[in-house]
């Protein structure tokens, strides 16, 4: 009964809140992309929050051409348009390679040119049907332009040939989120953390979507587990921060708020949520570093064979 009390004065929260947003007009609200709030002024479902933001792994090696190495070392210096020139005059000479459109695909995608990195990611698929990362990257195009249906099929046909693929788990947790569906995303995000128990991000984007559930209270010890393997993180460490608020620990609020900001002086939702905290005391005591451990110890037993 009490928990479910608490639930319905946070529903009440949620819902006050949304109404004094609008009533300040343009005023900013707290958290970030896909399940964002606050707790006190204004909570709203996509404000200060953070989930994932695409994380690229770049595993190619290709040491035959001056050019294709020129490129990588665009990319990897965040020049990305640069990497687009050097890629493109590699893959008019080299059409036969799948290595140079997909990291032309690559750097076409963090260049923010969707549609031609989409093209060159099919352009690799077309050249080897088996090569799962332009799958996955594709996926990652189709959900930044809104094709979430296209997104899930990639991902789907990933998973059909590698059931224990951890980006493929998580992106899927991603469009299920896209699509509302936050029962499947949940389970999408824990199946990834079945087969690998230190997934951050999975942490991360789960404690999101708990919060969103108006469950934030079951949120807190993924996501202090997430700050515990990746502390540099300033948007792990915000998120952190929402939990705690959430559930009216404001003084672990405050602290991890004050360290994303540390990490991140530019990092704006960390900002505003500290202003927000700062000087509110709560009468109770939280270990962090317990309801980790716990979450990492619930995990461990959930982990699935890939034998």
């Amino acid at each position: 009964m009490e928990r479910r009390s608490s639930r319905i004065a946070m529903a009440a929260l949620l819902g006050g809140v949304s109404l004094l947003a609008v009533a300040c007009g343009k005023q900013k609200s707290p958290v970030a992309r896909t399940s964002e709030g606050e707790s006190g002024m204004q909570i709203t479902p996509a404000s200060h929050l953070d989930t994932e933001t695409s994380p690229v792994r770049v595993e190619p090696k290709i040491t035959t051409s001056v050019s294709f190495k020129d490129g990588e070392s665009a990319f990897h210096a965040g020049q990305y348009d640069e990497a687009v020139k050097v890629f493109k005059g590699y893959t008019e000479t080299k059409p036969e390679n799948p290595w140079g459109h997909y990291m032309l695909g690559l750097s076409a995608w963090k260049s923010r040119d969707l549609d031609q990195a989409e093209g060159e990611f099919l352009k690799v698929i077309e050249l080897d049907p088996s090569h799962l990362k332009s799958r996955l990257n594709l996926a990652r195009v189709y959900l930044d332009k809104g094709e979430l249906d296209k997104s899930r099929e990639q991902v789907e046909s990933v998973l059909q040939v590698d059931s224990f693929n951890v980006e493929g788990f998580r992106l899927l947790g991603r469009v299920s989120e896209e699509q509302d569906k936050l029962v499947e995303a949940e389970q999408a995000y824990r199946q990834a953390l079945k087969v690998d128990g230190q997934d951050a991000w999975s942490m991360n984007n789960l404690g999101l979507v708990l919060i969103k559930e108006k469950r934030a209270d079951e949120s807190i010890g993924m996501l202090a587990r997430a700050v515990e393997l990746k502390p540099e993180n300033s948007r792990f460490q915000n998120n952190l921060g929402m939990s705690l608020e959430l559930n009216g620990y404001f003084t672990g609020a405050t602290k991890v708020y004050q360290t994303a900001v540390e990490l991140d002086g530019s990092y704006q939702k960390a900002i505003d949520n500290l202003a927000r905290v700062t000087g509110r005391t709560d009468k109770t005591e939280f270990n962090l570093a317990e309801v980790a451990q716990n979450f990492a110890t619930e995990i461990g037993a959930e982990k699935v064979s890939q034998n």
